[in-house]
């Protein structure tokens, strides 16, 4: 299968967050048709501070700002409405809502890779991970999309991928992250960094976008992750690198980027874990060039 083939995967589970419950169903198994890896305990050496508070962010010496941004939720009326086709039907058999079925729309191909949940795809569209009942809670899978073989690489209740090698998992029972690689099993402990927003940083038109301050946040419990720095360099390097806080930031394919503000009200981390129980967020459009924002709408966060 070549990597650059188009492939939609379907997965009918509600896709949980990070302090999603791991109980799994007691009869359910995983995949058969896979190799297992060899469990390779994580090095630990590195320690952290249970009590350390994030330190607040401060823009570099030089660094510029992004002006226009504003915490009041506003109201902001639709100037349109789209009406959507009605969707043809799907040329594929319905699955169970535990299955996890991969498609390729190329070929028409269904690939069913048994009980499963909280797929991701690799940044270089080679490989698949996903987590799968075990017998003593859940396993981390990775499936090479070239060969279609699939390895499990130990216990995870929740994995993502920070580089085209790599994965960050939550380990059942808790909020304790491993740096997990994928061709080989091996695990490190990982300190700290927040497990949602993106860690490697995005290039599109001539800027780079990357997530500051993850030396401040030591564990996760003692940073809210609706909070987080970010940097916007510009790659001709014409133009002070931009700095700023938002609860999320993404880069365009343009260039151009999209923030969510931080929240105007959120409420107090929980002892299992930050999270989100309300605010409102700003979303605005921003041109890295001029450092401008513009209002788009009001979210509940």
């Amino acid at each position: 299968m070549h990597q650059h083939r188009v492939i939609a995967l379907c997965c009918v589970l509600t896709v949980a967050l990070a302090s999603c419950d791991d109980d799994a169903p007691a009869d359910a198994t995983a995949p058969t048709a896979a190799t297992t890896a060899g469990a390779i305990a994580p090095d630990r050496t590195a320690t952290s501070s249970a009590t350390a508070a994030p330190t607040p962010f401060v823009p570099s010496p030089g660094a510029r700002t992004i002006s226009g941004l504003f915490d009041e939720p506003r109201p902001a009326p639709a100037d349109r409405q789209l009406a959507l086709p009605t969707p043809p039907p799907s040329p594929y058999p319905a699955q169970s809502e535990f299955e996890l079925v991969l498609y390729d729309t190329q070929t028409g191909d269904r690939n069913a890779l048994g009980p499963g949940s909280l797929p991701d795809f690799s940044p270089d569209g080679r490989h698949l991970a996903w987590t799968a009942p075990a017998p003593e809670g859940q396993d981390l899978w990775v499936l090479e999309l070239e060969t279609m073989r699939q390895q499990s690489l130990g216990p995870a209740r929740l994995a993502r991928w920070i580089d085209a090698r790599t994965l960050i998992a939550y380990l059942p029972g808790g909020n304790e992250l491993e740096r997990v690689a994928a061709d080989t099993g091996a695990r490190s402990f990982h300190d700290g960094a927040n497990f949602n927003p993106v860690e490697r940083p995005v290039e599109a038109g001539e800027f780079r976008l990357e997530r500051l301050g993850q030396q401040d946040y030591r564990r996760q419990e003692d940073y809210p992750f609706w909070r987080s720095a970010f940097r916007v360099t510009d790659l001709t390097g014409h133009l002070a690198p931009l700095e700023f806080e938002a609860f999320r930031a993404v880069l365009a394919d343009d260039g151009t980027l999209a923030l969510a503000a931080v929240p105007a009200t959120t409420t107090k981390p929980p002892a299992q874990g930050p999270h989100v129980e309300s605010g409102d967020s700003n979303v605005f459009l921003v041109d890295p060039a001029t450092g401008v924002a513009s209002f788009v709408a009001t979210s509940r966060a």
